[in-house]
């Protein structure tokens, strides 16, 4: 048996801070499309659940809709994130 099979292995690295705080805000800001999304369509903003209903396939239409607003959501509060950060790359709150 060679001795680096019985040597520990090297722990894990982890993420760099910055990627795991735009990763968090990222994950937030599509959270929130994904509610806003649900949103206009339990509210039927524009008759937009009447015409999911009369649709013989509505699941691509509102798999494109959540998609395109956890994007837009996702992407505004990653800049908002990152305009926040100071010179030294922590969160100036």
């Amino acid at each position: 048996m060679a001795k680096s099979d019985l040597e520990p292995s090297a722990p894990p690295r982890r993420l760099p801070r910055i990627i795991r705080y735009l990763g968090w805000h990222c994950l937030l800001g599509a959270i929130m499309g994904c509610l806003f999304a649900a949103l206009l369509v339990t509210v039927n903003i524009g008759g937009l659940k009447d015409l999911l209903q009369a649709s013989e396939a509505p699941y691509l239409p509102l798999f494109m809709l959540y998609v395109a607003c956890a994007l837009t959501f996702a992407s505004l509060v990653m800049g908002v994130a990152v305009m926040v950060l100071d010179e030294n790359g922590d969160p100036d709150l």
